[in-house]
């Protein structure tokens, strides 16, 4: 009987997973270098260091279960949960890593989709680790291979996959339950649609082309279900597609292969037949209709160009006669100004003439003969003159 390994101290354990994860962020510290050469050599790399990163990930989960080994030696729990923080902190530098250099990761994507898949299958997750997860897959959406790739450079068929032939392989073993009980038509179906994902996965293909109720599928519909399903191998309808049911023709362009030529012209894309032959449906007097529209909206058109019109003008008038305003009372504060200058400079003042008021002469307080000018007074020269005669 085989027996299990003691189990180390807490201390030891601790130094272990404080030196893996020490390690990490030297080698995150210290950056993957990528040269043109070989790039994959730098892919590959960040790949180890990533699956080093869900290790210890899934070492602090299992120590985690183990709190109270660590609580007897005194003052080990709260380092290990800071140790625990560094390592959702890595994860954190992961997704932002690759999305500087998306490109250069292609060579193993499959490697971390697989990785991303298997944490998003963990349920014991929390808030930070569920963000990690949406962000890696965005992230790996864009750096996703096109779907070219997967052929060879003529078209002419996928280009060798050992893991999509090993899927094809358990595809055909699987036996369908002639007597049609429904937990082997269940477990059947279930089947087969992991198999299906796990065949787009190997040809870097979106798994969403697996779901039965894909809009690029239509299986249940009879008018536009694929015509490989029915119709006999070779044949034109199942090569090239019949009315706007789909060829196998079409399908392979769909997946990015190339059409040979011979075969281009052929092929019934279903979005030209939709064109052609599917006429839109018109109500009676919708010629009238669509007339009356088009004139209504084009009278609204022309009445908010007007009133646009209208409104420029009218704050064009405004801002005129503000410019206008603005000047005469510029004009009117030089001269108030250029006078007050003259009075202060001593400026000779000539003499008021007999009769006439002084202009700039303020009325004497108390005095009650308004408009008497300048040198009407009875001590004044032309006062005394005026007395003589």
């Amino acid at each position: 009987m085989a027996t299990t390994a003691p189990l180390a101290e807490p201390q030891a354990r601790y130094d272990s997973l404080l030196a893996t994860v020490n390690s990490l962020e030297c080698t995150y510290r210290a950056g993957i270098k990528f040269k043109h050469s070989n790039w994959d050599g730098g892919a590959k790399k960040f790949l180890n260091v990533y699956m080093g990163i869900l290790g210890a990930l899934d070492q602090v989960k299992i120590e985690i279960c183990r709190e109270e080994d660590f609580k007897q030696v005194e003052g080990l729990w709260p380092k290990f949960l800071v140790l625990g923080g560094r390592v959702n902190k890595l994860l954190d530098w992961t997704a932002a890593y690759i999305g500087k250099y998306t490109i250069m990761y292609r060579p193993v994507y499959k490697e971390l989709y697989a990785a991303v898949l298997g944490l998003s299958k963990n349920a014991d997750h929390g808030e930070e680790l569920f963000d990690h997860i949406i962000q890696m897959n965005e992230v790996l959406e864009r750096i996703r291979p096109a779907p070219a790739l997967s052929w060879l450079e003529d078209g002419s068929d996928l280009k060798p996959c050992a893991e999509f032939e090993a899927v094809y392989a358990e595809f055909g073993q699987l036996e369908k339950d002639p007597h049609n009980f429904q937990q082997q038509q269940e477990s059947y179906v279930l089947r087969s649609y992991d198999l299906l994902c796990r065949a787009l996965r190997a040809l870097t293909l979106p798994e969403h082309m697996a779901n039965p109720q894909h809009e690029e599928d239509n299986f249940f519909h009879n008018d536009r279900r694929p015509t490989y399903v029915e119709f006999p191998y070779g044949s034109d309808e199942f090569l090239y597609g019949f009315g706007a049911r789909k060829g196998i023709f079409e399908v392979k362009a769909n997946m990015g292969g190339a059409i040979p030529q011979e075969h281009e012209s052929r092929v019934n894309y279903t979005w030209k037949w939709l064109a052609a032959r599917v006429p839109l449906y018109r109500p009676p007097g919708y010629a009238e209709m669509r007339r009356k529209a088009e004139e209504e909206a084009e009278a609204n058109a022309r009445k908010e160009a007007e009133k646009k019109t209208a409104k420029l003008q009218s704050s064009k008038k405004n801002k005129k006669g503000r410019e206008s305003r603005k000047r005469k009372k510029s004009k009117k504060s030089k001269k108030n100004k250029k006078n007050d200058k003259n009075d202060k400079t001593g400026a000779p003042v000539l003499p008021t003439p007999p009769g006439e008021r002084d202009p700039n002469e303020r009325p004497v307080a108390g005095s009650s003969k308004r408009g008497r000018g300048r040198g009407s007074g009875r001590g004044s020269r032309w006062g005394r003159a005026r007395r003589r005669a």
